[in-house]
């Protein structure tokens, strides 16, 4: 690190921490990015009646999809009519499949596995849960126009003002998790306003506007 001209990160924390070695002078925070044009909700989503969660994670352990799963376990015994498409797949994929069954909710879960284009399940969807780490994710659901849920950890406590863009909960807990989906789900203002909140928040990580930070640096070394 010491030997790099120019050091990029996408985490504040991370960012402190090459301060605090002495490494600030050639560190820059770049925000992940995605396009927000591809991403664009092709239908008005306002007389949805807000059931319909998607998940989209890789099925590992850091990412803790498991407990989205157990949440909805308690999100139908008081919204039966709800639904859960989770796109997604990786080693614990199998593990997980088994758990829907055990949970009996073979018929509200859908598992997707593994797409190349998640637009369309973010576009038939009205909330969007997010996993550890879900940065990228978070941003795509964002510009689908989709208000997202997701632990209080990492990155996603940076990109998510709780109660604004986006609802936080404690990590690993089903139980909290279940009922902000279920407070989500019964207020439309609220997902209204996280909308449109997250689609504020989501300008800054397009890629016409982070290309031209990537740009500055490469033109700054040469």
């Amino acid at each position: 690190l010491k030997r790099a001209d120019v050091i990029t990160t996408y985490s504040k924390e991370t960012l402190n921490v090459l301060r605090e070695f002495n490494l600030g002078k050639t560190s820059r925070l770049i925000p992940n990015f995605v396009n927000t044009r591809l991403f664009k909700r092709p239908t008005s989503n306002e007389n949805s009646s807000g059931d319909r969660i998607v998940m989209v994670s890789r099925f590992s352990k850091p990412k803790d999809p498991m407990t989205p799963i157990r949440a909805f376990a308690e999100v139908i015994k008081e919204v039966p009519e709800a639904t859960f498409k989770i796109v997604g797949y990786g080693p614990l994929y199998e593990y997980a499949n088994s758990l829907v069954q055990d949970l009996n909710l073979e018929g509200a879960i859908k598992m997707v596995g593994m797409t190349s284009d998640v637009r369309k399940y973010l576009w038939n969807s009205d909330i969007s849960i997010g996993t550890r780490g879900s940065y990228i994710t978070t941003l795509e659901a964002w510009a689908a126009g989709l208000p997202v849920i997701a632990p209080e950890f990492g990155i996603m406590k940076e990109i998510i003002s709780n109660g604004e863009n986006g609802l936080l909960v404690p990590p690993g807990n089903a139980h909290q998790l279940a009922s902000a989906i279920i407070n989500l789900i019964r207020n439309k203002d609220l997902r209204a306003m996280m909308v449109a909140n997250g689609l504020k928040a989501v300008k800054k990580h397009d890629i016409q506007n982070v290309s031209s930070s990537i740009a500055d640096i490469y033109a700054s070394l040469l």
